[in-house]
């Protein structure tokens, strides 16, 4: 019997700007695309009605003009969760688009989980897939592949698109889900750990790939980068070749400064060795986690992906080489 109890939740702008599959392979990631997501998001969410998976949408309540919501209500098999927008001073201070996109991106997901548990439109134990709003993919694929895993999400793994062979640190985000209990867990884990500035790391693959071992392992197992520091370390070290201010110093301040400055250094140094020799762990440990708690979908779907209208390739060993030639693990074909 055929199990459709799962859901799409869309997430990110009505507008998306950005660089497509296309303009990464052929050298063009610089170009700058403008895309309207409404009108593929209405055919993908009639086409999911069909196969009786219900569709949300979470949108910042600031940016939706009535024009849009109304649009949006007139869609098929799309219920719309809005959100009221944060500003967060960290990403304001430096200026980071990308740590200001990360902390928008937790905190929405986390609030539309929230949203779908406290008012009951969804169970627990209910699979979610997190998809963002400017992709269009092959619907059908999807929904065999989700009913042939149904039972193993249900038991407490995740599902992703792929992961990378030599670089386990890392997952990709466009299309991902598990229980709404694991997936709920997930993301207030990350906005809780990023708004305090206790990051499992900067970038958002990465944070995500160790949050979710996380999920499996205990956290303390992990090192939380932060937040990006104001200085980088070669400003930093270019500070310590300044002019110091202090005057009339004795013999003895002097050497004391001195030996300062080579204790500073060295901790730049060894500091730099120990999260090299810490990274190689920690691939590892995620190596060990992801291989038994993640399922890999198949790349048959990942090349029906369409990104802000450009598609993925159909081509395995090109789409490898766009990612530094590492072996990607997708579900077998066979399947």
């Amino acid at each position: 019997m055929k199990n459709t109890n799962y859901s799409i939740i869309f997430q990110g702008p009505l507008t998306s700007i950005g660089r497509t599959f296309e303009s990464y392979s052929d050298g063009s990631e610089n170009r700058v695309l403008v895309y309207n997501c409404l009108e593929e998001l209405a055919i993908t969410a009639a086409g999911f009605a069909k196969l009786g998976v219900n569709c949300y949408i979470a949108l910042w309540s600031e940016e939706t003009s009535q024009e849009q919501l109304k649009q949006l209500h007139s869609i098929e098999n799309l219920s719309v969760i809005l959100i009221n927008k944060i500003n967060y001073a960290r990403g304001l201070l430096g200026s980071n688009i990308s740590q200001v996109n990360k902390l928008h991106h937790y905190y929405s997901m986390s609030q539309s989980l929230e949203h779908l548990l406290i008012n009951e439109k969804l169970d627990s134990t209910h699979i979610v897939l997190r998809v963002r709003t400017d992709i269009t993919f092959d619907i059908y694929l999807l929904d065999d592949f989700m009913n042939k895993v149904h039972d193993d999400l249900s038991s407490g793994k995740m599902t992703f698109q792929y992961r990378m062979e030599k670089n386990s640190r890392w997952l990709i985000d466009f299309m991902f889900g598990g229980t709404l209990a694991n997936m709920f867990t997930l993301y207030k884990n990350l906005y809780n750990n990023t708004n305090v500035s206790r990051d499992g790391a900067l970038s958002v693959h990465q944070d995500i790939a160790k949050s979710v071992s996380c999920l499996y392992v205990p956290s303390i197992m992990f090192y939380k980068e932060g937040a990006p520091l104001n200085l980088k370390r070669e400003e930093r070290l270019n500070l310590t070749r300044m002019k110091r201010y202090n005057k009339n110093s004795s013999k003895i301040m002097d050497l004391l400064e001195n030996c300062s400055l080579y204790l500073l250094l060295s901790i730049y140094t060894i500091s730099k060795v120990v999260f090299k020799i810490y990274c190689v762990y920690e691939s590892i440990l995620n190596y060990a986690v992801h291989s038994y708690f993640i399922i890999p979908m198949p790349f048959r779907l990942q090349s029906s992906i369409v990104w802000r209208g450009g598609k993925c390739t159909d081509d395995y060993l090109l789409f490898k080489n766009e990612h530094y030639n590492s072996e990607l693990i997708f579900m077998d074909e066979k399947w």
